[in-house]
């Protein structure tokens, strides 16, 4: 009767719901139902086309693919390095990356000097085609505090309004992780961390070793099963008949 533009009611009431969802992750709600009047083909056909465009816009995409993370071409890659910034004592990763991407770096790790722990602070590309390097400041191999490091580039990376991001396979290297372990963490950061994030939309995760890539695949396919699980629908409800209820028994 109030003759609102149904496509804009449509968008409003995903946009609430897909705010209410970021904003409380841990919430008990894990339903959201929009319930339609079958007559008003209308408004069915206004959700239905809302609907689709608010997953295409909303999708973020985590891939995982065999390359060079010094190569990569996104808003920036993640490197791994220790408390006291010099990219030259850390792992095989760092000093690749110290190597390729020049003095530059070198001499921004050196002005932010000594970093806490399970912090990540974040410099220029230098001469890589990255514009960005995310530092990760690591202090102990275990799974956890890799995971947690993780999620402090997540938001680093969301804080400063980044879209794509490339990660490694932290700890396979100087931490001595197991792949498992390693992709496990990973993709356990990115669960907590995604559906909170609203600038970021790609996380690829470069493999170097070809050895690694099952376990990051076998990750990645189990997220992908519990995202279509948690799939916006909009349907109408069926088509109410006229035959009279069946009485219940005494």
């Amino acid at each position: 009767n109030l003759a609102f533009p149904p496509h804009e009611s449509s968008r409003i009431m995903l946009d609430a719901a897909l705010t209410f969802c970021k904003n409380t992750p841990h919430s008990l709600v894990k339903d959201i139902r929009f319930v339609l009047f079958h007559g008003d083909q209308a408004v069915v056909d206004a959700f239905k086309k809302e609907s689709n465009a608010f997953q295409a816009k909303n999708r973020q995409v985590v891939e995982v693919v065999q390359g060079d993370l010094s190569k990569e071409k996104t808003d920036a890659i993640v490197n791994i390095i220790t408390a006291d910034m010099n990219m030259h004592e850390a792992g095989e990763l760092s000093k690749a990356i110290a190597k390729a991407s020049g003095v530059q770096v070198e001499d921004e790790c050196k002005r932010l000097g000594q970093q806490p722990p399970g912090s990540a602070v974040m410099t220029s590309g230098g001469n890589l085609a990255t514009p960005n390097i995310i530092h990760m400041v690591v202090g102990s191999s275990s799974k956890q505090h890799l995971q947690l490091c993780v999620e402090k580039c997540l938001q680093l990376a969301e804080t400063n309004g980044l879209k794509k991001i490339s990660l490694p396979a932290v700890g396979t290297g100087a931490g001595g992780l197991s792949d498992l372990d390693s992709a496990q963490a990973t993709f356990q950061a990115l669960r907590n961390n995604l559906k909170s994030c609203v600038n970021l939309r790609q996380v690829r995760i470069v493999i170097y070793q070809a050895k690694f890539m099952e376990a990051f695949q076998k990750e990645q396919k189990l997220m992908q099963q519990q995202e279509n699980q948690q799939q916006v629908f909009v349907s109408p409800p069926p088509v109410k008949t006229d035959e009279p209820p069946r009485k219940k028994p005494r």
